[in-house]
């Protein structure tokens, strides 16, 4: 997963700031939890670097897999589409936060919530909950802002979503970490190997920022 590092440089210098864009230990994270998650519909909300990543896994990937990656302004999607297709990468179903709510997109399995300012990423968390699945897993990030992620636990834990940190596989410098949501009512069978799996995308996540730094 070397290959992050070099396009998480390329981004960090020519598209935009690195404490403006994913850690490159988040970005890890997600492409790892993917693997082992092996979502079908999955749901990239603050479009950026973060599009990379997964949509480089969806490509490497032989079964369909639907993937949209959501923003609050076109200046952004189309920043992000440019980096994409300099790596040719898929540019599709790149649409703005407005269109998306008012559709009827839903079912998503897999969810990055990365969404614009902080207030945009709470008012939005209603939403982003009701279009996942019964088995989605929701990846929150900058959980180190005290008030995001009060607000994230309470409503989410209110919707029946326990939540873990991820801070040990997902810290950067600027101290932000991203943490896991998963349904409480999932079977406890299907929420333990959900937990299981996230986890060991961590540790994988953990390896792959030790190699780099290495």
């Amino acid at each position: 997963m070397n290959l992050f590092q070099v396009a998480w440089d390329d981004y960090t210098e020519n598209v935009s700031a690195a404490d403006m864009t994913i850690s490159l230990g988040c970005g890890y994270l997600l492409y790892s939890a993917a693997v082992l998650l092996r979502p079908k519909r999955i749901l990239d909300l603050g479009s950026g670097f973060s599009s990379y990543v997964l949509r480089t896994y969806v490509e490497g990937c032989e079964d369909p897999i639907v993937i949209y990656s959501v923003d609050t302004k076109k200046r952004w999607l189309d920043k992000t589409a440019e980096f994409l297709e300099n790596y040719g990468v898929n540019s599709d179903n790149m649409i703005l936060w407005p269109d998306f709510k008012a559709g009827g997109l839903k079912n998503f399995d897999f969810v990055f919530h990365d969404l614009g300012n902080m207030r945009t990423r709470r008012d939005s968390l209603k939403v982003v909950e009701e279009r996942c699945s019964l088995q989605s897993v929701i990846v929150l990030d900058d959980m180190h802002k005290a008030r995001w992620r009060e607000y994230a636990y309470e409503f989410l834990e209110g919707k029946g979503y326990s939540l873990r940190s991820l801070q040990w596989a997902t810290v950067d410098d600027y101290s932000r970490f991203a943490e896991v949501a998963i349904r409480e009512d999932s079977c406890r069978t299907t929420r333990t190997s959900l937990l299981l799996d996230v986890e060991a995308a961590g540790r994988n996540t953990h390896l792959s920022s030790s190699n780099v730094q290495d």
